[in-house]
């Protein structure tokens, strides 16, 4: 039997490019977008009753903590409108003991906290072209 050439763990990790501070911020705005985009025309009991643009939308808030948690502290200092530490906490906010997220709490963050997240990162001076530039 032949060997393979390399193991599971090193495949994962040559697949994973390390994404720099402007890629996560751009991600970050660009989850806030989508969630406001999905959820623009809804109340709660329609979000309620939506699974998929619910599952989206608590699936884009997790990409937006992960982000959050990988720009590095000199880029956080620069951008102080940006609630980084809430940024942080929204998957510990979602998820209570049970690990289902609450698709009230989820649709008080959509409304309340995601129309001044992306105020705070449209003041974010990203750099053309995608040039790393933090």
């Amino acid at each position: 039997m032949a060997k393979a050439s390399s193991s599971w763990p090193d495949i994962v990790k040559k697949s994973r490019k390390r994404r720099t501070p402007t890629q996560r911020l751009q991600d970050m705005k660009q989850c806030v977008q989508e969630i406001l985009e999905f959820t623009n025309k809804m109340d709660l009991r329609g979000f309620i009753k939506d699974k998929l643009v619910r599952n989206a939308s608590e699936y884009l808030l997790e990409i937006i903590n992960e982000a959050s948690d990988h720009v590095p502290r000199p880029v956080r200092s620069k951008y102080p409108d940006v609630d980084w530490t809430r940024c942080g906490a929204y998957r510990k906010l979602m998820m209570p003991s049970n690990f289902h997220p609450d698709p009230r709490m989820v649709w008080r963050m959509i409304r309340k906290e995601m129309p001044p997240l992306l105020k705070a990162l449209d003041k974010v001076q990203m750099p053309p072209n995608g040039k790393r530039a933090f």
